[in-house]
């Protein structure tokens, strides 16, 4: 379920305030035709838990910023405003 699916708020993520960080991230992976970073190296670069980083990619989706497509446990990640994608895993 999805962050924005839920019907109580959630938890706040020790990671608030990347969101920003976190969308350029995905961005430049699209703009560069690179797969779209895993929760865990979203994390190592943040320096927080993996799923606080994955939290914040879903708040992403739920904003309407990024569209997710999965690929087993792989995503790409489409963004909204230019259409541009991740690479296929």
């Amino acid at each position: 379920m999805l962050l924005c699916e839920s019907r109580r708020p959630p938890a706040p993520l020790p990671c608030t305030g990347h969101e920003g960080d976190v969308f350029a991230l995905l961005s430049n992976a699209a703009e560069e035709n690179r797969r779209c970073p895993s929760d865990a190296e979203i994390a190592a670069l943040l320096g927080c838990g993996e799923e606080a980083a994955g939290g914040i990619v879903a708040a992403l989706q739920c904003a309407g910023r990024v569209r997710l497509r999965w690929y087993g446990n792989r995503r790409v990640a489409v963004i909204i405003a230019t259409g541009k994608s991740t690479a296929l895993p």
